[in-house]
């Protein structure tokens, strides 16, 4: 088994296996966690109560561990959509002012 650390949000681990097995990780299972193997989305399991760990079929894969939480995607969402309705304000406000400076002359 090769496991490359790629950062702390993504690690790479090749293995190879003769028959069909279950791969625990060292890692405490936490949300937000996605598994690929061989390019394949797979699905992240409980292991030990407190681990992960995910099936593999028997032979050589490559399993790509990622951190990629809902809650981010959401705050950027939200973040985004802030900016947005702030720019949008931001210029009617400025229209307004110089409708009124315009009518004032």
């Amino acid at each position: 088994m090769a496991v490359k650390i790629v950062s702390p949000q993504e690690v790479t681990i090749t293995t190879v296996t003769q028959a069909d097995g279950f791969l625990v990780l060292s890692y405490p299972y936490y949300p937000g966690w996605k598994a690929d193997v061989d390019g394949a989305a797979a699905r992240l399991q409980r292991a030990d109560y407190a681990l992960e760990g995910l099936p593999l079929p028997a032979g050589r894969h490559t399993v790509r561990l990622h951190y990629a939480p809902e809650s981010f995607r959401l705050g950027a969402a939200i973040s985004i959509a802030s900016v947005l309705i702030l720019g949008l304000l931001c210029g009617l406000a400025w229209r307004e002012k110089s409708r009124q400076s315009g009518s004032n002359r």
